[in-house]
């Protein structure tokens, strides 16, 4: 996967996060929204991330950073959701430990 592609993903995951954060029947629509708009890109990630340790095809670059906070927040509001994803869990370990 290119870079630009990789982009794009994350991207699209902040935005549906804030889609769904902004959403009024939040509680009612949330697991639907999960399973349909978010979970997949994670997924997608979770597999791009088997072969690589850092999103510009393992180096570090700000992406990371920024998929980074942005399972921070989706943990937050839907703490389950990493589970399932080890390849993403063990990325976000990495750019927490980073020394800095």
């Amino acid at each position: 996967m290119q870079v630009a592609t990789v982009k794009g993903v994350v991207d699209d995951i902040r935005m549906q996060v804030g889609l769904l954060a902004y959403e009024p029947k939040f509680e009612e629509v949330k697991e639907q929204k999960y399973e349909k708009m978010i979970t997949p890109r994670l997924v997608r990630m979770n597999e791009y991330l088997k072969a690589n340790e850092f999103l510009n095809n393992g180096k570090l670059c700000y992406y990371d950073f920024y998929l980074y906070e942005i399972t921070r927040v989706i943990m937050a509001m839907h703490p389950v959701e990493l589970n399932d994803l080890k390849n993403l869990t063990q990325h976000n370990e990495r750019i927490a430990n980073l020394e800095g």
